[in-house]
């Protein structure tokens, strides 16, 4: 047994039948996760500053939700152009994390080598060598979610 509870956007509940119980699952849209890289193996996060803190600057993954028959990596293609205006690129896919439970969404995350440095703005990306990044990384400098993330994808780098 599966009902539909609500679809929005971005997110379906269901009631579910799983062993006999009845329970809620949530289904969240695909999303990709994205670290840029120049050929001197700069690593390149976001600067983003968001209303819900306050309009404070943080440094992230540039992040994306997959859209309704849109393949992964045009997704990645996508999110870089809007988010920074490169499109001169090569994309290299790191691996898939496929969250399965009460809360279910696939998670995409990339390596994406830029192939013209004059495209970068440093106003829109930070940048980081692999070990300042590390050393970020120890310092707890990035939430949880993307410490992981990190720590999985510069090891490809």
């Amino acid at each position: 047994m599966k009902k539909e509870i609500y679809k929005g956007k971005y997110i379906a509940v269901f009631l579910e039948e799983n062993r006999g119980k009845i329970r809620e699952r949530v289904y969240l849209k695909d999303s990709v996760n994205v670290v840029l890289v120049n050929n001197k193996k700069n690593i390149f996060l976001i600067n983003e500053s968001r209303w819900e803190n306050h309009n404070r600057k943080s440094v992230k993954i540039l992040s994306g939700l997959v859209e309704e028959n849109e393949s992964p990596s045009s997704c990645v293609k996508r999110e870089i152009f809007e988010e920074t205006g490169i499109s001169d690129i090569r994309i290299k896919k790191i691996f898939t994390h496929n969250k399965q439970g009460t809360i279910n969404q696939k998670k995409h995350f990339y390596i994406v080598y830029i192939k013209n440095e004059k495209d970068i703005d440093l106003n829109i990306l930070c940048k980081f060598s692999k070990k300042k990044l590390e050393e970020k990384i120890k310092q707890n400098y990035f939430g949880l979610t993307t410490t992981g993330s990190l720590m999985r994808i510069i090891a490809e780098i």
